[in-house]
């Protein structure tokens, strides 16, 4: 899988942004489960740095109630902190 090649929110990588996903995020958050594949940080679909409960809302609201789709933002500003590149 390519660095960019993902989709945010999608933590069981089967293409899409389900349910499933967020039963998943609260496996892995609250019952020790399997990290998100390909990599942890593609559940943090609020952008904000962590992994929390507020990722679970966020999705929550994404698929009920019609709230912002999860951007690609967190893992280029967790490579440019990393590299020192600036924009």
């Amino acid at each position: 899988m390519e660095f960019c090649d993902y989709i945010p929110g999608d933590l069981d990588g089967d293409s899409s942004i389900t349910v499933s996903d967020i039963v998943y995020l609260i496996n892995y958050l609250f019952k020790f489960g399997p990290p998100p594949f390909p990599f942890s940080e593609i559940a943090d679909a609020n952008c904000n740095g962590r992994i929390s409960l507020t990722d679970i809302v966020y999705l929550i609201n994404y698929l009920v109630r019609e709230g912002p789709k999860p951007e690609k933002c967190f893992l280029y500003s967790k490579f440019i902190r990393r590299s020192g590149l600036s924009f």
